[in-house]
């Protein structure tokens, strides 16, 4: 028997959620950053950053974890550059800030790097990588956390899924958008399987023992492994002296928990960073060129059990167009969190289409 699903409008899921995080004290506009981070994740098909994550947000907002109004400290400001202490603020709202001043600094000077410590969940961060690329830039996004992924040939945790996430500005073709965890998966994703009930592929994670598992929960108490053997170890190593060790917020084992501890700041580092194209040649040239790669790439032989080759962030695209006219699909598990949620704070919860 399938799963009965909730179909919301994009637009109302955004009311809502804004509204819970303000019924706790969040100030309105950045509640609605939060918001709209969360549900653009949804959009664009990425559920495991979206609005499954309200209640944890939620609880760590009463708990203390994350800080009600942002309140940021900047320690190093420079033409370039800046370091940002997020102080256990909300994590979109600081990062969405951060990338604001990074796409600045780039516009001013030609590139823009803005490093936070002690931040805290900063959701999908394909919505930075792709206000740099809208804005005609290019951007960079780096960030680690708490410690779940294991090293090459390690059964322990050190690494989060320090994702890594690029956006380039195109002309007729949409922005190209990557956004990958440095894991073979998105932990995101398989506390979203262990709320549906379903099973993991092999080769996401391996249990407490170190056996591959397909079961979530055995998954969940177990560590995560790095994508593509060593060649992904070493790229998280790398992101986590970009957003760790750059930014001052330390690294792996000195995480705080954001999964199980409510109460207390995770203390993440990231790092923004944007590049501005026309410094280097013509905008339009550029957007031209990159037209004619991305045209070119999609005219290659296709492979035997492919139906078309298509670009980073194309299908997050296709995805997004279909749910802004159809709506979001929820998974029942997912909706009920959230209508308690309502309930609990007074918020009406969206009607389902």
């Amino acid at each position: 028997m399938s799963e009965q699903t909730y179909t919301i409008q994009g637009e109302e899921l955004r009311l809502f959620c804004a509204a819970l995080f303000m019924s706790e004290g969040v100030p309105e506009d950045e509640a609605r950053i939060t918001a709209d981070v969360l549900v653009e994740a949804n959009l664009t098909g990425m559920d495991s950053h979206g609005v499954s994550r309200v209640a944890a947000y939620m609880e760590r907002l009463r708990q203390g974890g994350n800080r009600r109004a942002a309140k940021v400290d900047v320690l190093a400001d420079f033409p370039a550059g800046a370091t940002w202490d997020a102080n256990g603020s909300m994590g979109q709202v600081v990062a969405y800030r951060a990338m604001r001043a990074a796409m600045d600094k780039a516009r001013n000077v030609g590139v823009g790097f803005v490093a936070v410590r002690h931040n805290n969940h900063t959701g999908a961060n394909a919505y930075y990588a792709r206000m740099a690329a809208e804005g005609g830039l290019i951007g960079l996004i780096a960030g680690n956390g708490p410690p779940m992924v294991a090293p090459w040939g390690s059964a322990s945790p050190f690494f989060s899924t320090n994702p890594l996430s690029f956006g380039v500005p195109a002309g007729e073709e949409r922005p190209v958008v990557i956004d990958m965890a440095t894991s073979v998966s998105a932990r995101g994703k398989i506390i979203l399987a262990a709320k549906n009930g379903t099973e993991i592929p092999l080769g996401w994670a391996v249990d407490e023992e170190g056996n591959d598992t397909r079961d979530p929960s055995a998954a969940l108490k177990g560590v995560l492994l790095p994508f593509g053997g060593h060649k992904g170890y070493a790229v998280a190593v790398m992101v986590e002296v970009l957003s760790g060790l750059l930014s001052g917020a330390g690294y792996g084992p000195t995480m705080n928990e954001h999964y199980n501890r409510h109460d207390v700041p995770v203390n993440s580092g990231n790092l923004f960073a944007a590049v501005d194209v026309s410094r280097f040649v013509p905008l339009e040239e550029f957007k031209r060129e990159a037209d004619g790669m991305i045209r070119t790439i999609r005219s290659g032989k296709v492979r035997p059990g492919f139906g078309e080759i298509l670009l980073p962030g194309q299908i997050e695209a296709r995805i997004r167009e279909n749910r802004m006219i159809r709506g979001i699909p929820l998974p029942e598990p997912v909706f009920r969190e959230l209508e308690k949620e309502g309930a609990r704070c007074g918020v009406t919860p969206p009607v389902p289409l």
